[in-house]
């Protein structure tokens, strides 16, 4: 998709949706709301939890589209990034505080794994028929008013709601309100709200709607005249199966968006004695439920190429992941045949030699998962070098100490950019200001860049020597400090990991006139030969 189609959607998705055009950034405003609230609870919540929850340089959310592929002109479906947002903190406090109130009806479907367990045992009849309900748009039509009276009703018949966390029931309420009434997100230079609905993108917004549908298909399906055999839901996919002639089926959808106005849901029915969900295909056969694997008409068989450069671990993994996935739906010896026929196919295409399948294959038991916690005590994830990342896993598995291989740069990495540049969104780096004369002041902070520029420059221009590296290197040589060609050099959230890589990028360059925070052991400082030079 090329950029201006691209562009053209976005704006058919913000004229389409329920989002109001806002003539300046609210994230200030949401930032004051937040600190308010929170020091109304400063007796039951620590000072350390109010610092932790109160937004400080906040991002406002952006706005983007993933398109549907397997939909006819490609519509997007907008996600709200919000990390960093005035309320991104305060979400995930909240989340577990009202995550375990939900999950708890007989409907709920955990996954595809659950889903198969919970059609064992079920028989059918000859005309009973299989039929899902889609919600459209689930989480910009969940009301915000009626599930915030359903969170407040359930919390308050929870008899653990006190072991979650030390604030009151009004408090819990007066903070979630705020997250869910304060959803906004920028586009270019354009700032919308949206009054209504959650944003997809929020941490809140899968357990809130998952909330809401609880109460939604219990109430809705005991006021229904007719009901069916069986209802299995998740989040707004639903399956069931209909043991009633065909016009109690239509009356029944009529009735389901009837129940309330935002609700909307979308039917599908059975073909040749089947019906996909999720990615189960389950098929009727005779009086009984056969499930296998099922793929969309877009899937095209790729995976990761057996050439990338990845450890042969994560290569295993994916052969061992499609094998248990064919072992947890296939229930029928003759479908895991066509499964794993399917997956020998398709990982040859992708290079993976035969024999590795096969092996891989025979040595995998039925979900197979690593107690890793009882093994080992540490983690230490490093960046993926063949060859040198295994011979370091080798000698900390001698020490009971797990290593986790992660990428550095990736073609994803090379090609996608989602994000402006500028200062915008440069809260917890490391960055480098160069001086007139060649030398350069490398430092790091948790804030905005453009806020920790200032404050130097402030300094500087004041000469305040004691209170910045930079002004004392200006004053005591008389030079000029390009402030404009300030640059990010790396980002991290983890404030001690962010001085041990200040600290690196100060060993590996010359003409540096400040000090690191931190020193780095004499160990670590060969592996760090060429990695952080500027």
């Amino acid at each position: 998709m090329d950029l201006e189609t691209y562009e053209n959607k976005v704006e058919e998705v913000l004229n389409k949706g329920e989002y109001r055009l806002l003539s300046k950034d609210p994230t200030t405003t949401i930032e004051g709301r937040i600190y308010r609230a929170l020091k109304k609870y400063s007796s039951t919540l620590s000072d350390a939890v109010r610092f932790r929850l109160t937004p400080h340089y906040s991002k406002p959310p952006h706005l983007y589209g993933l398109p549907k592929i397997h939909k006819e002109q490609m519509p997007l479906r907008p996600i709200t990034s919000s990390r960093n947002s005035p309320t991104s903190e305060l979400s995930k406090f909240l989340l577990e505080i009202i995550r375990p109130i939900q999950g708890n009806a007989a409907s709920f479907v955990r996954n595809s794994a659950h889903f198969v367990d919970l059609l064992g045992g079920i028989e059918v009849e000859t005309n009973d028929r299989l039929v899902s309900f889609d919600v459209e748009s689930l989480y910009t039509n969940v009301p915000i008013g009626e599930s915030l009276n359903i969170i407040r009703d359930k919390l308050s018949k929870d008899a653990a709601f006190s072991t979650r966390t030390t604030l009151p029931l009004d408090g819990v309420m007066e903070l979630l309100e705020i997250c869910l009434r304060n959803s906004y997100f920028q586009v270019k230079d354009r700032f919308y709200a949206q009054d209504e609905g959650l944003p997809m993108g929020s941490s809140l917004s899968p357990v809130i709607a998952n909330i809401f549908m609880e109460w939604f298909e219990e109430h809705a399906i005991d006021a229904s005249r007719c009901k069916p055999k069986l209802w299995l839901r998740y989040v707004d996919d639903t399956f069931i199966i209909w043991d009633k002639e065909e016009k109690a089926l239509q009356e029944f959808l009529l009735h389901l968006n009837s129940f309330r106005p935002t609700i909307k849901f979308t039917m599908e029915t059975e073909k040749d004695s089947a019906l996909p969900f999720l990615d189960v295909l389950v098929k009727k056969v005779g009086g009984n439920l056969r499930t296998s694997v099922y793929r969309k008409p877009t899937h095209t068989g790729q995976y990761l190429h057996y050439e990338s450069n990845h450890p042969a671990t994560t290569k295993v993994g994916i052969i061992r992941s499609l094998y248990n996935r064919a072992r947890t739906i296939c229930r029928n010896d003759e479908d895991l045949k066509t499964e794993v026929d399917t997956i020998y196919k398709d990982l040859q295409q992708n290079g993976y030699p035969k024999k590795l399948i096969s092996r891989t294959i025979q040595r995998t038991r039925p979900n197979q998962i690593r107690d890793e916690a009882t093994t080992t005590t540490r983690l230490l994830p490093i960046p993926y070098i063949r060859g040198t990342s295994e011979q370091i896993r080798r000698i900390a598995s001698k020490y009971n100490i797990r290593t986790a291989f992660r990428s550095s740069t990736t073609i994803r990495s090379v090609v996608s950019k989602t994000k402006p540049d500028g200062m915008v969104d440069t809260k917890n780096c490391v960055y480098r200001i160069p001086c007139e004369c060649g030398d350069s002041y490398i430092g790091e902070t948790k804030r905005p860049l453009e806020i920790r520029a200032k404050e130097h420059r402030s300094w500087t221009q004041r000469g305040e020597v004691s209170k910045s590296g930079i002004a004392e290197h200006a004053w005591h040589n008389g030079h000029n400090i390009h402030w404009s060609e300030a640059k990010i050099l790396h980002k991290e959230q983890h404030w001690r990991k962010r001085k041990f890589v200040e600290a690196a990028f100060i060993s590996q360059n010359q003409r540096i006139f400040s000090q690191p925070s931190v020193d780095i052991p004499n160990i670590w400082k060969p592996l760090l030969s060429g990695q952080c030079r500027i």
